[in-house]
């Protein structure tokens, strides 16, 4: 533990941007709690505060000036140590913007410690959360080899839980919907302490550069508890995406499509829609629309037709079928 701030200023040639990273230490799990109900709900409101303190910081970075490049927040192992866990916030800022960038993150961290976070960033961040859940027990017979081998790995060395997808998305629908945001505020109410704290400035070794000295930097750090803040106001609007509920359509008829032979309905909404055949995987759907919907619809099938039809193009011209996997990979990393 240190009751004094340890600060360390970081010059390397090669270092391409300033970076500061400003850890709050705090004790770790012991490792025979880990398997306590208790830790996997410590792990989702450490999750969610992280989350909801992202989400601010990058809604720092629409401003047209923004105090810095990137921002963000963790609640992790304090470098290699076992016995320490440490909540951090790092931030990538220009050479001519290391004070700004570091008041901001301590700001933004300090709001959140003295006035929590709001009720519709909670649900919001709850229901983001459940749904990744949810996701990742959808696709539980899908997982890789390489997640099991980290939860092995984890438990291993850290005796980390590794209950299962199917018990953490049993347990987390019953536990979530019952932790209130008012606990939540308490747990980062603890994150951030007056003690325990460490900075790293990192930055690049240029002639004429000017860093903040370690006495600048302790001085801002005193400085935290008598910011002048307010609570952050969450920016929601009640209005309905749509003013009025869209009508269904209605399916009224239904033959053999000319394209594929599949069954093509016709609806009163638009002339026919056709599935495709199961063996290319239900990827594509064939639609022809009436007057009212081709304009809506004529740039993305001009973009679809472009894309998909120079892919094949390519595709066809070579010989190997590695070579073809790849070329399809690369087109789609570029479209992505």
């Amino acid at each position: 533990d240190n009751k004094e701030p340890i600060i360390l200023v970081a010059r390397d040639k090669e270092q391409p941007y300033v970076q500061t990273f400003i850890f709050n230490k705090h004790e770790t799990t012991p490792r025979e709690e880990k398997s306590n109900v208790g830790y996997l709900m410590q792990d989702y409101a450490a999750t969610l505060i992280t989350n909801m303190l992202n989400a601010r910081l990058n809604e720092l970075l629409q401003a047209a000036n923004p105090p810095y490049i990137y921002a963000a927040t963790y609640d992790d192992d304090f470098f290699v140590a076992k016995t320490k866990n440490a909540f951090g916030v790092d931030a990538s800022s220009k050479i001519d913007g290391i004070e700004l960038a570091m008041k901001t993150i301590l700001e933004e961290t300090e709001r959140a410690r003295r006035f929590g976070f709001t009720e519709t960033e909670y649900d919001r961040a709850r229901a983001n959360y459940l749904q990744r859940v949810e996701s990742a027990y959808n696709e539980r017979e899908k997982m890789k080899n390489d997640t099991y081998v980290n939860e092995y790995i984890s438990n291993f060395l850290d005796n980390e839980p590794m209950p299962g997808i199917e018990y953490e998305y049993a347990m987390m629908n019953q536990l979530a919907p019952n932790i209130p945001v008012a606990a939540i505020n308490q747990v980062m109410q603890q994150l951030i302490t007056d003690n325990n704290q460490v900075v790293l400035l990192a930055g690049p070794e240029k002639e004429g550069v000017k860093y903040p000295t370690k006495e600048e930097i302790a001085a801002l750090l005193k400085q935290m508890k008598s910011f002048d803040l307010k609570p952050y106001e969450d920016k929601v609007s009640n209005e309905p995406l749509l003013k009025e509920e869209p009508k269904g359509g209605k399916i009224v008829s239904e033959k053999a499509g000319d394209i594929y032979g599949t069954p093509c309905h016709y609806c009163d909404y638009c002339s026919s829609i056709e599935r495709p055949p199961n063996n290319i995987n239900n990827i594509l759907t064939v639609i022809s629309c009436g007057p009212m919907h081709r304009i809506r619809l004529l740039g993305l099938l001009i973009f679809l037709y472009y894309t998909t039809s120079v892919v094949i193009r390519k595709v066809q011209e070579l010989d190997e079928p590695a070579a073809a996997a790849e070329m399809v990979q690369k087109s789609k990393k570029r479209s992505g």
